[in-house]
């Protein structure tokens, strides 16, 4: 998918990528990227000439100009990037089966900026589930989120042996029966400190309508259990870090994913090249709608009832002073919960029980 993506990028003279900026030379008349006419001469320099009919324009400098090759670095989200550049735009078309709007995506990389999550490598997604666009992250961006606080604490991450129980509420420290389990175990220590997570295999397996299981988890049942209890003991370990954050597993579903690249349309010439539309700037009235209409669904349509659980979404007391942001992270919070039991469970208004 990559080397599709980047096709248009490649240099013509060396077949190398810009994937960030360098300091490879290029034509001030035509923009194209200068190929090496000699060097390094007896004067110490490198001469580079222009590859368009009859221009006869050169440069020459005393270092070799570099040029980045690694193809990853043009999909890399920037510090201080406010949407989605052409290139990430077009490998988040193959990742997804359509294209969400521009709010939603303007939404999806403020997560990723926020967690340090890169959609690219499978670490956190989105999907639509009921007409609307969830953000999920993805076993291994859990994974990443662990490293990165046990490295930023100073502590120690260990896990215990996870255990599958069986219809009799027999404890196997191993699953080797086609029928799934019954429920799941798995602790995670920080320092030798236990946060356990048991999970029920009915609470979370997926069905048909007809009641029979997915083929997913009447395959795989074992397996995908088994990460619903790391992630929910994950964020027993570490709440500030993974607080609201859920895997697809847990929700039911798994995105679609689709890498063919063969149809990507090939990115107008350098000089041509035309900046990312600017995303429509959301409107805080829709935001407010869609907040109220968010807790409506879940149940919660009284008004103190709702500013606490804003609040505590927001981290805000003082919920005038809200900015557009922390409103339309309100609602793709809420929007990722499929009850009120979740809600409570994501702002820790619940007890750790099962």
């Amino acid at each position: 998918m990559t080397r599709a993506l980047l096709a248009a990028d490649r240099c013509p003279s060396c077949q190398n990528v810009h994937g960030q900026p360098t300091d490879w030379p290029t034509c001030p008349e035509h923009g194209h990227w200068l190929y090496v006419a000699s060097g390094p001469l007896k004067t110490g320099g490198w001469t580079y000439a222009c590859q368009a009919r009859n221009c006869k324009h050169t440069h020459m400098q005393k270092e070799k100009a570099t040029m980045t090759t690694d193809p990853s670095a043009a999909l890399a989200i920037r510090a201080g990037q406010d949407f989605w550049t052409p290139k990430q735009a077009a490998a988040l078309g193959q990742l997804f089966n359509e294209m969400p709007p521009n709010p939603d995506l303007a939404v999806f990389l403020h997560r990723c900026q926020v967690t340090g999550l890169d959609p690219f490598a499978n670490q956190i997604t989105m999907i639509k589930r009921g007409g609307q666009w969830k953000i999920q992250t993805e076993i291994d961006g859990f994974r990443v989120i662990r490293d990165r606080a046990a490295k930023r604490d100073g502590v120690k991450v260990s896990y215990g042996r996870t255990k599958w129980c069986d219809a009799g509420r027999n404890w196997h420290e191993s699953w080797i029966d086609d029928d799934p389990p019954a429920a799941c175990e798995m602790t995670v220590y920080v320092d030798d400190r236990p946060f356990p997570a048991q999970i029920r295999f009915g609470a979370f397996a997926v069905r048909l309508k007809g009641g029979e299981l997915t083929a997913q988890w009447r395959t795989m049942g074992d397996h995908l259990i088994a990460k619903c209890a790391e992630a929910q003991a994950l964020r027993k370990a570490f709440p500030q870090d993974m607080e609201g954050v859920t895997i697809a597993e847990e929700n039911g579903t798994r995105p679609a994913a689709h890498f063919s690249a063969e149809h990507v349309p090939a990115a107008p010439s350098r000089q041509r090249r035309q900046p990312a539309p600017e995303p429509p700037e959301p409107d805080p009235g829709a935001l407010k709608d869609n907040l109220a209409a968010q807790f409506h669904r879940l149940g919660i349509d009284d008004g103190d009832e709702r500013d606490s659980y804003l609040r505590l979404l927001t981290g805000e007391e003082d919920l005038a002073s809200l900015t557009i942001e922390q409103l339309a992270r309100a609602v793709a919070d809420l929007e990722s919960c499929d009850d009120i039991g979740h809600l409570q469970y994501i702002t820790g208004e619940q007890g750790d029980e099962e």
